[in-house]
């Protein structure tokens, strides 16, 4: 099992930064594990990979990230991560469509 704890910041267009950690797991069968290990294509149904995204966002557009749980599921696509983010919360503050960002894998 892998456990997911990366920070990282996101310099936004309009100006400012947004703080990002990432936490989750990763887990699968020993041979789906050590295909990913090498870069491979693996199916993401074949493991499991999901986190929570936590953020320190500037006040303004994106403040209400940072007051918002946020449920992510990944999928690793070579050199980089594929993640699906959903925010969970009332309507009236956040917006629950579907976020997708593709990050360099580690």
């Amino acid at each position: 099992m892998v456990e997911l704890d990366a920070r990282f910041v996101v310099r936004l267009l309009e100006g400012g930064l947004l703080s990002v950690r990432n936490q989750g797991y990763r887990h699968g069968p020993p041979e789906v594990m050590a295909a990913l290990a090498r870069g491979e294509q693996v199916p993401a149904h074949a493991y499991y990979f999901c986190s929570v995204l936590w953020f320190e966002a500037p006040e303004g557009r994106l403040s209400w990230l940072g007051r918002t749980l946020v449920l992510a599921t990944g999928t690793r696509e070579g050199a980089a991560v594929r993640f699906e983010a959903a925010a969970m919360g009332p309507p009236e503050e956040v917006n629950k469509s579907m976020a997708t960002a593709a990050v360099p894998a580690p």
